[in-house]
């Protein structure tokens, strides 16, 4: 059985698997991500090695000859092709995508230090951190420099040796292609959601539908533009490479079928004189990106579709510009380098491995046709016989848009109407449930008469025992911190930790709704013996309460229809002009945006939600990065703008009534422990940083939902 009979028995039995097991073959990653690592192994050994020797055995006038002329066409195949990725996201529908939160997104990203990348002060050091551009760029400096020595064949010979070695690794690490894409496609098809695998689709469509837009259209229609070669005998002449080339999804073996016909239509169109310099351009050629690579860097506009998160239009110059050297080098290595680059998660690499069974022979056959237009079309520009006709190019220019719109316009519609429409954040807050350990608890709707007679000062502890149970204060609308879900169960940071200081008292948990202006009253009257609700510090209730120890801060953002995340991104500009904003009704705060914005107009609201709401007319809500993200998701016409420069941070802490510093030591201590316990870092990357919403029940699965094999 050939190895591609093998690779795809091996991707059905591993899809086969996963579906009958679910996640019980989650295990199985390990596999697949140890044949990744495999994958990358001889890279950028290969890549420094045969950039050096393919620059440094070519004369320097061949290298002259083909740079001044054969360099113009590869920039603009590279030009056409990028083109191609940055269309490749208006093929893929909005609202089709993925669903993604993490409050930790406010993180300062450290900036993309671009002489580093590109520069390689120490080339050992871009090799050890696969830095691919700089070890690109070494590679061809040192190739260069070679040309014109007169010993360099004592090096080349070495070098020469040590890429057919790599070759060899790379062989037998292709032998064990077939177990690698079992355990990649065991693993996936085990813990992947079916309707994330409809999603891959996607990409699948996208890359090889622009895949034979440029097979049999774009690239030869170039040709048929520029030369007078005509565009059927071009395509008709390469049919055998091309089929074998996607059957085998193998560029190497159809290498003899390329040149052959290449020298043929010079050898017709243009009296042969060219057709000698296709042994020059082809393996030349080989040291470049072909198209087929420069387009599968669409799968990172497709991993932010399909993780739901946004790749705005600034991004794509920095992706082309390290996109381009990296695949210089193997695809495998190229794509993670350009998701960590790009702030994606690089988890997801995994799908363009198991995608690239189908995409690698649509890209054969688009590496193939780059090839055979590079020999034809630079041999004709290197002998100055090409025809620039601007009617010819006008046709062929208003065909390209055409073909490649309607290919575009009737993916989209496709891909709307196919995929099912992914669940939305706001679903899946209102499904999650409180984590385990958990105490009996009650939920109250209103706040309850303050005792009669009141208790008495300094005895709320030694009362809260008595009773057997104590009194949380619990603002519905505190997203992330304190919500209630889909059944009406308080939930959140919070309501986790109420639980947990209910079961360190052994009493049980009565939580309390009530709006956050409500508290201090309510903590000084008897009606709440604490407050547990993200509420932050403030100094102008210090008469009725305590502040426990801060648990927590958060970042001062704004919450802005989004359409306008940009505009309040940027404090600067935002200093410059009048807004409403909408803000809860405490001084501090007030304050606070006096001094910073100085043209705005406060509206005082009494909670999130009257904004959320539109109970209330304002540009934006000043609030925190944690509670605007989580807003946002139950409403994604919202999103969360962190201002740069940074407004500030707040403290959250827990509240007592004043004058019980007996509760106020208890919860000071509780909050220690679950610090040093590990609960608070655990609860935080739950509820805050978006883990509770990528938990689901077990997948549907043949041995439990079929044969119920087990419950």
């Amino acid at each position: 059985m050939s190895l591609s009979k093998q690779i795809f028995v091996a991707l059905g039995a591993g899809v086969a698997l996963g579906l009958f097991f679910g996640e019980k073959v989650a295990f199985l990653r390990i596999g697949g991500h140890a044949f990744v690592q495999l994958l990358q192994i001889t890279v950028l050994p290969y890549v420094a090695g045969s950039l050096i020797h393919g620059f440094g055995s070519v004369t320097p006038r061949e290298a002259r000859l083909v740079f001044t002329r054969g360099g113009p066409l590869l920039l603009a195949l590279w030009a056409l092709t990028c083109g191609l990725v940055f269309v490749s996201r208006l093929a893929l529908p909005a609202g089709k995508g993925g669903a993604f939160f993490s409050a930790a997104l406010r993180e300062e990203e450290p900036p993309i230090d671009w002489v580093g990348l590109y520069i390689p002060a120490n080339p050992f050091h871009a090799l050890a951190n696969n830095i691919v551009p700089a070890v690109v760029v070494f590679a061809i400096l040192a190739g260069v420099a070679l040309m014109g020595m007169k010993d360099k064949d004592t090096l080349l010979r070495p070098i020469a040796v040590f890429n057919q070695a790599m070759g060899r690794v790379g062989a037998m690490v292709a032998r064990t292609t077939p177990y690698g894409i079992f355990a990649i496609a065991a693993h996936t098809a085990g813990t992947m959601r079916l309707e994330e695998f409809e999603r891959l689709q996607g990409f699948l469509l996208v890359y090889g539908g622009l895949a034979c837009l440029l097979t049999f259209w774009l690239l030869p229609g170039l040709v048929a533009a520029t030369t007078s070669v005509p565009h059927r005998r071009l395509v008709a002449g390469a049919q055998e490479a091309l089929v074998t080339a996607f059957v085998t999804a193998n560029l190497f073996i159809v290498l003899p079928l390329l040149v052959d016909h290449a020298r043929a239509l010079l050898r017709e169109e243009a009296g042969g004189a060219e057709d000698e310099l296709v042994d020059v351009l082809v393996p030349t050629s080989f040291n470049f990106p072909h198209s087929a690579k420069l387009l599968s860097i669409s799968f990172v506009p497709f991993v932010a579709w399909f993780a739901g998160l946004p790749f705005p239009v600034g991004q794509y110059p920095a992706l082309f510009g390290a996109g381009l050297l990296a695949v210089f080098g193997s695809i495998n290595s190229a794509i993670p380098f350009l998701l960590d680059l790009a702030r994606l998660p690089a988890d997801l690499f995994q799908l363009f491995v198991v995608a690239g069974v189908v995409n690698s022979r649509f890209g054969s056959l688009a590496a193939a046709m780059h090839t055979l237009v590079v020999a034809v079309l630079g041999a004709c520009l290197i002998t100055g016989r090409v025809r620039l006709d601007r009617g010819r190019l006008l046709r062929y220019l208003a065909v390209s848009v055409a073909l490649v719109a309607a290919f575009l316009a009737g993916t989209r519609v496709i891909l709307a109407r196919v995929l099912p429409e992914p669940a939305t954040q706001g679903e899946m807050l209102a499904a999650i449930q409180p984590r385990a350990p958990r105490a009996e608890a009650t939920t109250m709707r209103e706040l309850p008469p303050a005792p009669d007679p009141p208790a008495a000062r300094g005895g709320r502890l030694e009362r809260v025992r008595a009773e057997g149970r104590i009194r949380v204060g619990f603002d519905a609308s505190a997203l992330p911190w304190a919500y209630l879900n889909g059944a009406g169960t308080p939930v959140g940071f919070d309501a986790e930790m109420a639980h947990q200081l209910a079961l360190g008292l052994g009493v049980r948990l009565e939580h309390v709704v009530a709006e956050a202006d409500r508290f201090a009253e309510a903590l000084a009257r008897g009606q709440l013996d604490v407050v547990m609700s993200g509420f932050p510090v403030s100094p102008r209730v210090n008469e009725l309460v305590s502040f426990s120890r801060p648990y927590a801060e958060e970042e001062i953002a704004f919450l802005v229809p989004d359409h306008r995340r940009d505009e309040f991104s940027d404090l600067e500009r935002l200093r410059a002009r009048p807004a409403r904003l909408a803000l809860l009704g405490r001084p501090e705060w007030r304050e606070a945006v006096a001094r910073a914005l100085p043209r705005a107009t406060v509206v005082a609201v009494r909670s999130d939600a009257d904004f959320v709401e539109d109970r209330v007319e304002a540009d934006a809500l000043l609030t925190t990065w944690e509670r605007a993200c989580a807003w946002s998701l139950l409403h994604p016409r919202l999103s969360p703008a962190l201002p740069r420069p940074r407004i500030g941070r707040l403290s959250l802490a827990y509240a007592v009534p004043r004058g019980e510093p007996d509760l106020l030591n208890v919860v000071d201590a509780f909050i220690d422990a679950q610090r040093a316990s590990g609960r608070l870092e655990t609860a935080r990357a739950y509820w805050i940083h978006g883990e509770a919403t990528r938990l689901r029940g077990p997948r549907w699965t043949v041995a439990r939902d079929v044969l119920g094999w087990w419950d």
